[in-house]
């Protein structure tokens, strides 16, 4: 019983690890594109 507890939390936290990486590898991406917009923008 104990182990099925200890697998499922496993996957929870597989899971939201895998989410937090997601978010960041986004967050990081939307904020290049930003950056390059500025870099594009002539009346900077």
């Amino acid at each position: 019983m104990g182990n099925q507890v200890h697998s499922f939390n496993l996957k929870k936290n597989i899971a939201l690890h895998r989410e937090r990486s997601n978010l960041l590898t986004f967050l990081a991406s939307s904020k290049k594109s930003t950056v390059a917009r500025l870099n594009q923008d002539p009346g900077t």
